[in-house]
């Protein structure tokens, strides 16, 4: 792969290492993962690499849809967009993620096409959708691979090239994270509520019912779901793959296809088409990957890397060359990436908008219109999907009591509001200001500080703010400020992509104190301006030569520390390294890889298995405390916390019309998720009507079976219907 002139100018200079060619390096970066799998998950290594075959589906996916990217690219080519790809360093490899970004998206719009005519029901559709992007990709991969012989590859190794083997250790955590299943991993996320809720519970109900409308009792089901529609792909090759009608493989590939996409995120930061040593773009990476949320998000089925993956190309490609090709990418990249995640509108689109309205383009108006057009384009269907289902409202249920509600309450839109507000304690600047501290400088998702050491150690922690302080701070502080300090020697133009990066770093926040509820997690944009200025004060350390030779020990340092400490960040979850292994609640071992799925069916088939077959349907089973639908039968019936909850406004109007209720609906199995709505009402608020004393109220006036309740405090109740005998057991 070629490298582009602007590129050669920035380089420092390197002398090649001596008889060995980069693939050594390839070669002893995957011996490195491994060691490092072995060192966090010890014995349970086999049952990693066990789980390791389900992705094969997501690659299925990833090889189509980068075949059908190249088909886009070369169109790009043909037409004046060869230069975009030059201006990196690498172009052949900047070319390969951005039609890898490409054809996820038009895989993802694809199928809520397909979706929106009911076509997505069996697993077939799925196979012949790949396979037709392959086929329209096949020539133009033909030629792309023609053109690639390989020759980086075979070239000789550098010294900075063996910086790679600092994103190892975070490589290996990501991959042993994604074995867990879903619900089992990350307390700072509530193990994962969001993927339970509507991730992967979503894509299973559109597999089933072949439609992608929104759900009237799931409100996340009105969100932008350009990722959702890709695990729904791969989980219908899981299902075609391992010959089964369950979606609950589909966990697995659909986990491993974020992982994959926070890989290809951080290999768009080190491809960055801007003037930048290789040494300082390996440091970028390193930062990239060895932020624990960067891990702990990418492992789980989130869409929060997909947002990453999109938002770092589009800009990139902002602070490239600037034509017609890269106003229509930069646009459809956007219109991708806000089809992820709303919120990337104001935590990529915006700030990029912004920073495009900074360069001196002869017609900035005119491109910046463009591509907002172009980005309002690509976003359209899912706002005319939540127009048409809400009743007019296209960001539904966002200004719900502006824009239209759908039905909802005002007390529902309020509670909705409330729930996805900054916390009365946080109020006012002091206390938005406090949060920035807490969860972005202070919080060990970010960086690591010797509190957190220790915690890990099993020591009592510490609450002294300089020691929840973490290593990446002082040296983020340190390069920040060497990259906005003029210097002679330093490549032309890296001052002023420093200062864009600072601006972007400031929008981002800004975005968060205002239109967040100020968790940790939403901060995680920030990693992208925070890596690349990192990168960039390494460069300005590099033209003050032997004088700054201990600040860049420092840095490289700081980085390499910072990826080591991955190796660790399981010990409080699960108590996992070198094989170690905490127990769980409910005294199991905490779950990990394939087998240990059965852990979520042994309750459920204790209580269904002397169930009569035609008593056992899985929409005569209701489910208050939402986030475990993913783990009951197709069908079971549940709502979220913010949707109307049918049966608690039953009991709003007495146990009597609740069991009047239950019998009308058939319901021949009620679960209780007790520990589940304590969360949520200590979170986004439950019906109070839902209680113990309610519960147990309605179970004597219909002669419910005595209740069974799991190791984790579920309370299962069998239904008697139509007799006024208690059911047998």
């Amino acid at each position: 792969m070629a490298r582009s002139s602007t590129y050669r100018r920035t380089e420092e200079s390197t002398s090649p290492t001596r008889g060995l060619p980069r693939w050594a390096i390839l070669a002893s970066f995957i011996v490195h993962v491994l060691a490092a799998i072995q060192l966090i998950a010890g014995s349970w290594s086999a049952a990693v690499y066990q789980t390791l075959i389900f992705a094969i589906f997501p690659l299925s996916l990833l090889i189509a849809a980068t075949m059908l990217g190249f088909a886009f690219t070369a169109a790009l080519q043909r037409h004046g967009g060869r230069e975009l790809f030059a201006a990196s360093p690498w172009p052949s490899a900047w070319r390969l993620v951005i039609s890898t970004a490409l054809g996820l998206g038009a895989l993802a719009l694809a199928t809520l096409a397909l979706g929106s005519a009911g076509l997505v029901a069996s697993p077939w559709i799925a196979a012949a959708l790949l396979f037709i992007a392959a086929a329209i990709g096949f020539l133009p991969t033909r030629t792309f691979l023609r053109v690639c012989h390989g020759s980086s590859l075979r070239a000789p190794a550098t010294r900075c090239d063996w910086l790679a083997l600092l994103a190892a250790a975070p490589v290996a955590m990501l991959i042993v994270a994604a074995t867990f299943p879903a619900g089992t991993l990350w307390n700072t996320e509530g193990r994962g509520y969001d993927v339970l809720e509507y991730h992967l519970q979503l894509p299973r109900e559109y597999a089933l019912s072949g439609s992608t409308a929104p759900l009237a009792h799931n409100v996340y089901s009105y969100f932008p779901a350009n990722t959702e529609m890709l695990y729904l792909l791969v989980t219908h090759l899981a299902r075609l793959g391992m010959q089964t009608p369950s979606a609950l493989y589909g966990i697995y590939s659909s986990q491993f296809l974020h992982a994959a996409m926070t890989l290809l995120a951080a290999a768009a930061i080190g491809l960055m088409p801007i003037r930048l040593s290789k040494t300082a773009r390996w440091l970028a990476v390193a930062v990239f990957l060895g932020v624990p949320w960067t891990i702990i998000c990418g492992s789980l089925a989130y869409n929060d890397n997909a947002v990453l993956l999109f938002g770092i190309l589009a800009l990139g490609l902002a602070l490239g060359p600037s034509n017609r090709s890269a106003t229509l990418l930069i646009g459809v990249l956007l219109g991708l990436c806000v089809g992820c995640k709303m919120t990337a509108g104001v935590f990529f689109a915006l700030p990029i908008g912004i920073l495009l309205l900074t360069r001196h383009w002869g017609r900035t108006w005119k491109s910046a219109l463009a591509i907002s057009a172009i980005a309002l384009l690509i976003y359209f269907p899912w706002a005319l999907r939540a127009a048409i289902a809400s009743g007019g409202n296209p960001v539904f249920p966002l200004v719900a009591n502006i824009l239209g509600r759908d039905g909802w309450t005002a007390a529902q839109v309020d509670t909705w509001n409330r729930g996805h507000a900054a916390p009365p304690a946080l109020a006012g600047t002091v206390g938005h200001l406090s949060a920035l501290g807490s969860k972005l400088f202070l919080d060990s998702q970010w960086s690591s500080g010797s509190a957190t050491w220790h915690q890990w150690m099993g020591d009592k922690p510490d609450n002294s703010p300089l020691k929840h302080l973490g290593l990446l701070w002082p040296a983020a502080l340190l390069a920040t400020l060497l990259a906005l300090v003029p210097r002679v020697g330093r490549p032309e133009g890296s001052l002023s992509v420093a200062w864009k990066m600072l601006l972007l770093l400031g929008l981002q926040i800004f975005a968060w104190l205002t239109v967040t509820h100020l968790e940790s997690r939403f901060l995680l944009p920030c990693i992208v301006p925070l890596a690349l200025l990192m990168a960039l004060g390494f460069d300005a350390l590099v033209a003050a030569g032997v004088r700054g030779l201990l600040a860049r020990f420092f840095l490289v340092f700081t980085v390499g520390m910072q990826a080591f400490f991955c190796l660790f960040i399981l010990i409080p979850e699960c108590g996992l390294f070198l094989g170690s292994q905490r127990l769980a609640p409910d005294g199991s071992e905490m779950p990990l890889a394939i087998g240990m799925l059965e852990l979520f069916e042994r309750p459920r088939a204790l209580v269904l298995s002397d169930l009569p077959p035609e008593e056992f349907r899985s929409d005569r089973i209701y489910l208050l405390g939402d986030s475990a639908a993913l783990y009951y039968p197709d069908s079971t019936r549940y709502n979220t916390v913010f949707d109307r909850n049918p049966l608690a406004a039953a009991l709003h109007s007495g146990i009597p019309s609740a069991a009047v209720w239950l019998r009308d609906q058939k319901i021949t199995l009620l679960i209780v998720d007790w520990p589940e709505i304590e969360r949520l009402r200590g979170t986004y608020g439950y019906d109070p009507a839902v209680t113990p004393e309610s519960m147990h109220a309605l179970a004597e006036t219909m002669h419910m079976s005595t209740p069974y309740v799991t190791p984790r405090g579920i309370e299962i109740y069998r239904i008697n219907n139509g007799t006024d005998e208690p059911p047998t057991r």
